[in-house]
């Protein structure tokens, strides 16, 4: 540091010291100055130093000094002596000087002990001559009082100006007729990273008496006016020599804030201002963009990932914040406190992941809204600015999903049937209360003649209820372990126990009975019948068959020779399509029983032939009391069926009006089920059903597929 050249002893008002490096400092009564001090006063403040050497220096209001400078200037105090070496021209000289028309001012340099030697300087001056005399003022001046008459006897001459003796000129010159100018400091703030400014500097600066000259600013630590001064790493500051302006271009890359700079402008005549600082600041820029989680998307668990940047480059560092959240620095994970949601922070992006099922609103129709969650992110670029930002997530909450299908089960121990329910609770799970339901839509069934009893029961407890139908053959069946002793018959099970996404299967444990064929019944009177030789047909399933076959309008019976069949007479019937008096397509019937009407006959007895075909399969004889206003014989029954049936009367007399059958077509029982998902936030799809046809010929498989059973929250965003 420089050595203290004075100290302060008189101060009034503002009395600033500006420093070699620009600080800034007020100045006291005992404050130490340096001669690298630049003092400057305000309006109506004066100040007085007293110098090392004893010596004083004082300013006045608005006004400036360089302590080095004037120090320069002023040496040491000037002394006068007695006896001063005689210089200059004479007093003879001077008037003659005058006389020739000189100018008075100009004829002597004035001395150090202010005055030229014709006024009175010289030697042999006698009583003019003066004691040593020290100045120790900033600036004096003083005036000449003697010397000698310069008005000539026949010419006028102007008046003389006294001359004044300054001591230290450049600073009078720069002091006294005209102030500096004063420079303010600028500084701009909201500006993007990496983008160049131009700051208009001499706009907050004035000059007390003249003018600023944009040509003279110049940045410190640069060559010169208007030069550039780059800065490594930062970027390069340059001045508009018309405006004054400077500007700043940051190198690519650099996105801080540059180091601050100082400048200085000088006025019309010269006089340099007070250094000033430019400072910039940056804002840091932030991207971050929200993101969309479908529930319902295929992959689990849904995530999706968001943008998180500043200033187009990964963050230092970043600190996430909600409401019932904690955040782990060391893994740079958000936890939700119930653990529904994690958000992970990689690099210049987050990634959101739903971890467990939501609780929202509308669980039924229509669909729900998005459930949304804001987060607050603080963010810290490469030079250790931070900003502040938030992001949200809006999770659609998905509901369960099920394709069911009829089908067919061939009656038989053993067969299976899967994909009759296939279900999709989707991300939400089971939860606390989801799940799958079942229903038995069954009536009374029987295996075997015995009764079927039916059990709904989750018997894992996985929430996916299980449907057993057995015949009991113990104490009352209330539980699975009771089933134990029981006949299982079918049962209803998902494939897979506890999955989340999976299907149902029926099994066959043991047959089921069947149903038995519907009867037709065929009435000879209200039948459309068409005669031929020896055949009547009877609408279009029935052929008799006969010698000498005959109608009986009124009575609508069909008989041989009359409207009866007496002993002996025989008379065929044929079952299947008729087409020209033929049989085109034979049937298999069973259980034909003739209706007979009461023709006083008290016993009829009659031998039957059944023939499969060309193939005989079985004969009979039956034997008939007909109860008064007639009645059905005995059933004719043949194992597998028959498709012709010979008729031969033996005792009595028969009076035919019509006959009943069955068919041996196979028959079928249509199983019946319902059922309902749920999903672990309480979503429902509507209640379903399907049913499964079985039978003795059926063919195991699905055979028709229903509409997908789904919640309104099922469709995908």
């Amino acid at each position: 540091m420089a050595k203290e050249i004075g100290i302060v002893k008189i101060a009034t008002g503002t009395v600033t010291a500006i420093a070699a490096d620009g600080s800034k400092r007020i100045l006291q009564v005992g404050d130490r100055v340096y001669p690298t001090d630049l003092l400057t006063t305000a309006d109506g403040s004066t100040v007085m130093i007293q110098l090392a050497n004893g010596s004083f220096i004082d300013m006045g209001g608005n006004d400036s000094m360089q302590l080095a400078a004037a120090l320069q200037e002023q040496g040491e105090p000037a002394q006068i002596t007695q006896n001063p070496t005689p210089a200059g021209p004479s007093a003879e000289d001077i008037q003659a000087a005058l006389l020739a028309g000189a100018d008075p001012t100009t004829i002597a340099e004035a001395t150090a002990a202010g005055g030229a030697p014709a006024a009175g300087g010289a030697p042999g001056a006698g009583n003019e001559g003066h004691v040593p005399v020290i100045v120790e003022y900033l600036n004096p001046v003083a005036p000449v009082t003697n010397g000698f008459d310069t008005t000539g006897p026949n010419v006028a001459f102007p008046p003389i100006v006294p001359e004044v003796l300054i001591l230290n000129p450049e600073q009078a010159a720069a002091t006294s007729g005209n102030q500096p100018p004063i420079a303010g400091n600028d500084s701009v703030t909201g500006l993007t990273p990496g983008s160049s400014v131009t700051i208009n500097v001499l706009g907050n600066d004035n000059d007390p008496d003249g003018t600023l000259n944009p040509a003279s600013v110049q940045i410190v630590g640069s060559n010169g006016p208007g030069q550039p001064l780059v800065v490594p790493g930062q970027g390069i500051w340059t001045v508009d020599t018309t405006t004054g302006s400077i500007t700043f271009t940051p190198t690519p890359g650099f996105t801080g804030n540059p180091t601050l700079i100082t400048y200085t402008v000088e006025d019309d005549l010269g006089l340099e201002s007070n250094p000033a600082e430019v400072s910039i600041v940056y804002v840091p820029t932030v991207t971050v963009s929200d993101v969309i989680v479908d529930e319902s998307d295929a992959s689990l668990p849904p995530a999706e990932t968001g943008a998180l940047r500043i200033n187009g480059q990964a963050p230092t560092s970043v600190v996430l914040s909600a409401s019932g959240a904690t955040w782990d620095a060391a893994t740079q994970t958000l936890t939700a406190s119930d653990g529904s949601y994690q958000v992970v922070v990689n690099n210049d992006s987050y990634t959101f992941t739903l971890l467990n099922a939501l609780t929202h609103i509308n669980t039924g129709a229509p669909e729900s809204p998005a459930i949304g969650f804001t987060f607050s992110a603080t963010l810290t670029d490469q030079d250790g600015r931070v900003a502040n930002t938030t992001f949200s997530a809006n999770v659609f909450d998905d509901a369960p999903f099920v394709k069911n299908s009829n089908g067919n089960l061939q009656d038989a121990a053993g067969q299976t049937l899967t994909g009759l329910i296939d279900y999709d609770l989707g991300f939400d799970g089971f939860g606390s209360a989801g799940g799958v339901n079942l229903t038995n839509n069954n009536g009374a069934l029987t295996s075997r003649a015995d009764g079927i009893s039916y059990l709904i029961v989750d018997s894992n407890g996985d929430q996916l209820q299980e449907l057993y139908a057995f015949v009991d053959n113990g104490a009352l069946t209330t539980t699975f372990a009771d089933l134990s002793a029981d006949r299982m018959v079918f049962s209803l099970l998902p494939t897979v126990n506890g999955a989340v996404d999976g299907a149902y299967k029926l099994e066959l444990h043991d047959v089921l009975d069947l149903p038995a064929a519907p009867s037709t019944t065929l009435d000879f009177g209200s039948a459309a019948l068409a005669f031929g030789a020896g055949k009547v047909a009877v609408g279009n399933s029935l052929l008799v068959e006969g010698s000498n076959l005959f109608i009986d309008s009124a009575n609508n019976d069909v008989g041989v020779g009359d409207r009866f069949l007496d002993a002996s007479e025989v008379i065929t019937y044929r079952f299947g399509t008729v087409g020209g008096f033929d049989i085109t397509s034979p049937q298999l019937v069973n259980s034909v029983q003739l209706n007979e009407a009461d023709v006083g006959s008290a016993l009829d007895v009659f031998s039957w032939t059944a023939y499969r075909g060309l193939t005989q399969v079985d004969t009979g004889t039956v034997v008939f009391s007909t109860p008064a206003g007639g009645g059905l014989t005995d059933p004719i029954d043949v194992v597998g069926g028959y498709d012709r049936l010979e008729i031969q009367v033996n005792f009595g007399k028969l009076a035919v009006g019509g006959l009943q059958y069955t068919s041996v077509a196979p028959q079928n029982l249509q199983l019946q089920f319902g059922f309902s998902a749920t999903d672990g936030d309480g979503d429902s799809t509507r209640v379903g059903s399907f049913t499964v046809d079985t039978g003795a010929l059926l063919n195991t498989g699905i055979s028709s597929v229903l509409p997908d059973l789904q919640h309104p929250d099922s469709v995908i965003h």
